[in-house]
């Protein structure tokens, strides 16, 4: 979804580590904190049930992979959740989005991407819906 305007000049291209995961780009770490302090309903509902290992691993909040963004992060797993709005139905952005996943999943990375009006009218489902992935 968030690729960095750096790739391809050299810069934020993605290193391989022991686990399987590119380093983190530098040019996405000012906006994962912009990204925490403007975040949506949804997430804020979904991060007061996934902080503090309540579901059994730790979990990260708008965590950088590379040169994507995903809104949580569980390292122990390999799993990454993603909050969408509206704006993703358009074909540009779901194309990034499809894109992101397909990047994540090279590197082991099981991506799910739920709807923000969806985490917001039924917390509880996302939770059981999350919940289920960390154990499949």
């Amino acid at each position: 979804m968030l690729k960095s305007p750096l790739l391809g000049r050299g810069l934020g291209e993605a290193v391989m580590e022991d686990n399987n995961f590119p380093p983190p780009n530098p040019a996405l770490s000012e906006l994962t904190r912009y990204l925490r302090d403007f975040s949506s309903n949804a997430e804020v509902l979904l991060w007061n049930r996934l902080k503090d290992n309540q579901l059994g691993c730790a979990f990260t909040w708008q965590h950088p992979i590379g040169d994507y963004i995903v809104t949580f992060f569980c390292e122990e797993k390999k799993l990454a959740v993603d909050i969408e709005s509206d704006a993703h139905t358009h074909p540009d952005a779901y194309f990034a989005s499809v894109q992101k996943q397909e990047a994540l999943k090279g590197h082991g990375v099981k991506l799910l991407r739920l709807r923000e009006e969806d985490v917001v009218k039924d917390t509880e489902s996302a939770i059981s819906f999350i919940e289920r992935s960390l154990t499949s």
